[in-house]
């Protein structure tokens, strides 16, 4: 379980802790792979530090926390880049790219809300992101999956004649 916030920290800091311990404990993440444990392990070790006065470190946190949702971002578009590769080799059409971008944000807003409503603010763009970033993950893999299916196929076929 866990619970690294402590009494001598900043409202922003207790806020953020809070709704990342939140996800951490209601999906039960336990891999510091995982990019919303490593970035609660990573504010709890500055906000250790006592290299920085509070609002300092709050500035860090926030800093923080762009940087990651920024970096989702970026596997997000080159996931949706692979995704669109492959389709198009697949099916010999383009993909529907504005058609599958707004279903995936739709299914991880609407997960997102059911799941917390308003109890997550400071981190929710992050969370939206993270889990974007999974639902493309799994796309990709679907797609890779079913494309070596068909040319497995193929080649039993031309192998059987």
């Amino acid at each position: 379980m866990s619970v690294l916030g402590s009494n001598n920290c900043s409202q922003f800091y207790d806020n953020v802790i809070r709704e990342l311990s939140l996800i951490v404990n209601n999906e039960k993440i336990i891999s510091h792979d995982n990019p919303v444990l490593a970035l609660e392990i990573k504010l709890y070790y500055v906000m250790k530090s006592a290299k920085y006065n509070s609002g300092q470190k709050d500035e860090i946190l926030k800093q923080m926390i762009n940087e990651r949702t920024k970096t989702l971002e970026h596997k997000v578009t080159e996931l949706i880049k692979e995704y669109a590769q492959v389709y198009q080799k697949l099916y010999q059409k383009p993909l529907d790219l504005q058609y599958a971008y707004i279903s995936i944000l739709k299914k991880v807003k609407y997960f997102v809300q059911e799941r917390y409503g308003d109890r997550l603010n400071i981190i929710r763009n992050f969370y939206c992101r993270y889990l974007e970033c999974g639902q493309w993950v799994e796309l990709v893999d679907d797609i890779i999956a079913e494309s070596q299916r068909r040319m497995q196929a193929a080649f039993f076929t031309k192998e059987q004649q």
